[in-house]
């Protein structure tokens, strides 16, 4: 906001969530927060670009140029009576309490077929029955004439352990917006470890409108399998790749987009830049890949007890080279998050996202499903009844109130950080490599177009 008061007399000035950083063969990156725009100027052009920037520009006055333009379309400049911190919580207030989405992530099951090493769920034997079921039909039922969205996201432990469950309720779904006569907007997403990936289940995962799917693996054959086995403690690498490529090759493969999440500590750089460079052609064309670090996992479950948990630490570095090494070196795409724009950090601050379990419980948050952990349940008529201070410990949250947020550049990339974590500690984009990532994408842009300006 500095920047803002001292030239006021200005129509257009700086925004405050303004990010700048150098290339490696010179150019000069910009990215704004609020917009997740991203402009590069050559060294002849920057000294327009930071007069703009310090001074402002007055269209009474002084002539736009391209550049300037450019700053104003992008929002590089504001208009100067603009309050920045405002257009931000009108953003996230709006996203976090409009009505007018019903998004539903559906646990039909917290049993899987895996137990890799570092996962912190306990596995509970519990599996959605048809009283649970009809409980969710009914909540979506009683919400369905004022909705215009529906986005089902299905979750576990592994939900295709209940492929039949989880078809028979997303048609249900489809066929309560039929009945509705409104038109409303379906599609279906789900985590998975891809072990049941069959051929058998692309037709019905047509009929459910699956776009997307996320799953994990962690490098090449011989990390992942250490890592990710099945509940008997077999390997899993060569089937998972194997079902992936069949689908990536199958008719339903245009219409769906992969997230691939890899799960990394420094010891496996390596194994996961190997995995990169032998990364199957045709899992190219609809797969994003990301990376996370083991560590953030904490000290659950086996990871502690095998002493892994003592392995070095991802840095916020060593993630902005393994997605440069994806995205520049290998041509996957890589979807860091660091400059993604969002009104919301995550789910768990959306107040209208109920994550419904086999017992048709409530769940604010997808790191915590053990027993106890849910904030509500499901009665029989479809309606949510919470426990009032379970479930605002959640929905109590105000990032606005937070002086450290509201002061930081990076507020509209990262939104207050983990609600879980939250008000005891952040996790948020100030411990990530942004002026890394500025340059993956600038690098990444330029391998494909000849121009210096990115838009």
């Amino acid at each position: 906001m500095t920047a803002q008061t001292q030239i006021q007399k200005r129509d257009h000035v700086a925004y405050l969530a303004l990010l700048y950083t150098i290339a490696e063969d010179g150019a000069h990156l910009l990215f704004n927060g609020f917009k997740a725009s991203f402009l590069a100027f050559s060294s002849d052009e920057i000294e327009e670009v930071q007069h703009l920037l310090t001074d402002g520009f007055d269209e009474a006055t002084e002539q736009k140029t391209e550049i300037c333009g450019a700053l104003i379309d992008q929002g590089f400049l504001i208009e100067a009576d603009t309050d920045e911190i405002e257009l931000i919580k009108m953003g996230h207030y709006s996203a976090r309490y409009r009505t007018d989405i019903l998004p539903l992530t559906i646990l039909p099951t917290l049993k899987c077929n895996f137990r890799c090493v570092y996962c912190y769920e306990s596995f509970p034997n519990a599996t959605m029955d048809d009283e649970a079921e009809d409980r969710l039909i009914k909540y979506v039922a009683n919400r369905i004439h004022r909705v215009k969205s529906i986005p089902i996201s299905w979750f576990g432990g592994e939900p295709l352990t209940q492929f039949d469950r989880m078809y028979r309720v997303t048609r249900r779904i489809q066929n309560l917006i039929k009945e509705s006569g409104r038109d409303i907007k379906q599609t279906t997403s789900f985590t998975s470890n891809c072990y049941l990936l069959t051929p058998e289940k692309y037709d019905k995962l047509k009929e459910m409108n699956v776009t997307s799917f996320q799953v994990t693996i962690d490098g090449t054959e011989e990390s992942h399998d250490q890592l990710r086995v099945l509940a008997n403690g077999g390997p899993t690498y060569e089937r998972i790749v194997s079902n992936l490529i069949a689908f990536s090759e199958s008719d339903l493969a245009p219409h769906v987009r992969i997230t691939m999440r890899m799960n990394c500590n420094k010891t496996m750089i390596e194994s996961v830049t190997k995995f990169l460079n032998e990364f199957p052609e045709s899992l190219k064309k609809i797969t994003n890949v990301y990376f996370r670090d083991i560590w953030l996992v904490e000290d659950r479950g086996v990871w502690k007890e095998k002493g892994m948990g003592k392995d070095p630490k991802l840095t916020a570095e060593a993630t902005t080279e393994l997605h440069r090494r994806a995205s520049v070196e290998r041509d996957i795409s890589s979807g860091d998050l660091t400059l993604l724009n969002r009104s919301m950090p995550c789910v768990a601050a959306d107040n209208k996202n109920l994550i419904i379990g086999p017992d048709a419980e409530i769940y604010k948050c997808t790191l915590e499903l053990d027993p106890g952990d849910h904030v509500g349940r499901l009665n029989e008529d479809g309606e949510p009844e919470f426990d009032t201070n379970k479930y605002m410990r959640w929905a109590g949250h105000d990032i606005f109130k937070d002086k450290e947020c509201l002061d930081c550049k990076n507020l509209p990339t990262c939104m207050g950080g983990c609600f879980r974590y939250r008000p005891q500690s952040k996790v948020c984009t100030m411990d990530t490599d942004i002026a890394g990532a500025m340059k993956n994408k600038y690098n990444a842009y330029i391998k494909n177009a000849d121009c210096n300006v990115l838009q």
